[in-house]
Formats: C-alpha cells, structure tokens, sequence
C-alpha cells in the first residue's frame, strides 16, 4: 500500500511539474504591452494605406465617368446639328483617301456611326491609315 501511494505521489508531482511547465510556457508567449502596440499600429496603418487606395480608385473612377459623360455630351451635341450641315460634310471628298473600302476598328466605325460622321472623311493615325475610334474623337472637336 505504501508503494501504491508513494507510485501515485510520483504521479502526481510529474504530473503538476508537467502542468507548471505548460503554465510557464504559456507565460512566455504572452506578448508585452508594447508588442501589442505595435502590432495594432501596424494594423492601423494598413487599414489606412487601404482606404487611401480605395478613395484613389474612387476618384479614378469619377475622372473615367467626367471624361465619358464629356464624350457622351459632345456626340450629342453633334447630333443636335441640323442634318443638312453633316450631309454636307459627308459629300466632301477625302484628301489622301485610295480607293476601296476604309480600314477602321470596329470601335471606330461604331462611334462614327452613333455621331452621324461618315467614315471616309476621317483620317486614320494607325497602321496604314487605320482609322481608330481615337481619331473619331478627335474628328469630333
């Protein structure tokens, strides 16, 4: 009996050492006051550096929005003019056109045709004369 118990006393203090080890260590892990500081500082300034970004892509955005709706106006306008001033316009001859149907992108040719502008009077900047809905705005202004 007395070895039972002192097998268990045995026991026991291993298994409290064992548990002072595991306190210990826990112990050790926590962080200090300043490392949470620190840590929360750095969480702050991402959060920051996000919503910056954000009100970047934001502002982005409205510039994109301005410049289409500025677009938008202009073809309008364009739209607007009485049908015998564009009419006009379409019967003039183009100065450095070859003959045969005109290289556009499709983009172009849709933007042309939206603004009343007949194809053949724009003068392409791409390759071999391509005309790019780029040039279609500028023909616009």
């Amino acid at each position: 009996a007395a070895k039972e118990a002192a097998q268990e006393a045995a026991v026991a203090d291993a298994k409290a050492e064992k548990e002072n080890k595991a306190r210990l260590a826990a112990e050790a892990k926590q962080l200090t006051i300043e490392e949470v500081a620190a840590k929360e500082e750095a969480t702050i300034r991402k959060a920051e550096q996000a919503k910056k970004k954000e009100e970047q892509a934001t502002e982005e955005a409205a510039a994109k929005e301005k410049e289409a709706m500025s677009f938008a106006a202009q073809g309008e306008k364009k739209a607007a003019k009485p049908k015998a001033a564009s009419k006009a316009k379409k019967t003039k001859p183009a100065a450095s056109k070859s003959s045969g149907p005109v290289k556009a992108s499709p983009l172009a040719r849709v933007l042309a045709q939206e603004r009343d502008i007949d194809i053949e009077q724009v003068t392409g900047t791409g390759f071999k004369g391509r005309v790019l809905a780029d040039d279609v705005k500028a023909h616009l202004s």
